[in-house]
């Protein structure tokens, strides 16, 4: 485990190579598929693919649901390793998940930004797992905390979503970079009206 920061937790070696080859074998047949709409512009300059997408497709559903027991173990250790996130996380409600798996060309990046949901969903905490580095260029950058962290293949990291965790991609000098993306957040049930 590497502290960067109280709250920015990066464990390494969390899949054996055998894994991480079997996922991107599985994003070999989506890479280059239509985007949704939206997904590469001014500010995100890369390729992105929402696993939820492909439901349909027997090998990326089993993808999905591996990365995501992965994502709950190593969740899990982060809220042991960071016990002040659980002050943001609500017990009765269900944490929800959308992976998301993005690639990186040659220049590629991701500008300065906030994990925000464009929905009623309240994001609580980020997750990127890299699936490789051998790439120059691409470093996980956090405007506040002055912090950048190299991609090593197999490692994760997890930080709380909000407006002090502003991070970006760097540019991609040479290579590809892959990734996984994760905002687990949470969606609070209204209470009945006769509450009020």
């Amino acid at each position: 485990m590497k502290k960067h920061t109280k709250y920015i937790i990066e464990y390494e070696n969390v899949l054996e190579d055998g894994v991480i080859d079997d996922i991107m074998k599985a994003f070999d047949s989506i890479r280059g598929r239509k985007l949704q709409k939206g997904e590469r512009n001014g500010n995100r300059k890369n390729y992105a693919h929402y696993l939820g997408m492909w439901k349909n497709d027997p090998y990326l559903n089993y993808t999905e649901r591996k990365i995501s027991q992965y994502g709950e173990y190593w969740l899990g250790k982060y809220r042991e390793d960071c016990p002040d996130i659980n002050y943001s996380m609500m017990s009765e409600y269900p944490i929800l998940e959308n992976f998301v798996y993005r690639y990186y060309k040659s220049g590629d990046h991701y500008n300065w930004h906030v994990d925000k949901s464009h929905t009623d969903i309240q994001l609580k905490i980020s997750l990127l797992l890299f699936l490789n580095d051998d790439f120059e260029g691409g470093e996980l950058a956090f405007m506040n905390d002055d912090l950048k962290i190299k991609p090593k293949k197999g490692s994760v990291v997890f930080f709380p979503c909000g407006p002090y965790f502003l991070h970006s991609s760097t540019p991609i000098l040479e290579g590809n970079k892959h990734v996984v993306w994760n905002c687990y957040g949470q969606k609070a049930t209204p209470p009945d009206k006769s509450y009020f």
